[in-house]
């Protein structure tokens, strides 16, 4: 019998060295790779409404005012522990959760609480319901971040 097998050359041409040399050049610099997210999660909001009224520090409007139905559910915006759940005179009943990464988030113009002071919450859990009155006929919702008030609207989607 003949010995068939032909001897193959495996061996990396000079345009498959250069190749090799050009992804592993990008590959070092690939922002990708090493590319890391601002935060750990992500704020649902809170109910899907119209915003009436926006956030202004001028005029102290430290959050956003949302145009909902009656009797809407208002959930939360990540997970949490509620800080305060309580009836107001000025504002019926506020929600505050304190969030990972300093944030705390304010529900205000509440018919009732679901949920009581140090309870802890999941993602869009239940945690009011919106009730209106003759003065307050909107959701008033703010968001602090470090013990400054920052604009909702830059972290949450509404509508």
């Amino acid at each position: 019998m003949e010995d068939t097998s032909k001897s193959v050359d495996l061996s990396a041409s000079e345009k498959e060295k250069e190749l090799k040399k050009q992804v592993e050049k990008d590959d070092k610099y690939n922002v990708f790779e090493k590319a890391q997210p601002k935060v750990g999660y992500v704020l649902f909001p809170p109910v899907n409404g119209k915003i009436l009224k926006k956030y202004n520090l001028a005029t102290k409007n430290l959050g956003v005012d949302l145009a909902i139905a009656k009797g809407t559910s208002v959930k939360t915006i990540a997970p949490g522990t509620v800080l305060f759940a309580d009836w107001t005179p000025t504002n019926g009943y506020v929600l505050l959760v304190r969030h990972a990464d300093d944030i705390i988030s304010v529900y205000k113009n509440l018919a009732s609480t679901t949920k009581n002071t140090g309870n802890s919450v999941k993602s869009g859990e239940v945690l009011a319901i919106f009730g209106d009155d003759a003065s307050k006929k909107t959701l008033h919702f703010e968001l602090w971040k470090n013990g400054i008030p920052i604009d909702p609207t830059q972290y949450i989607n509404f509508q």
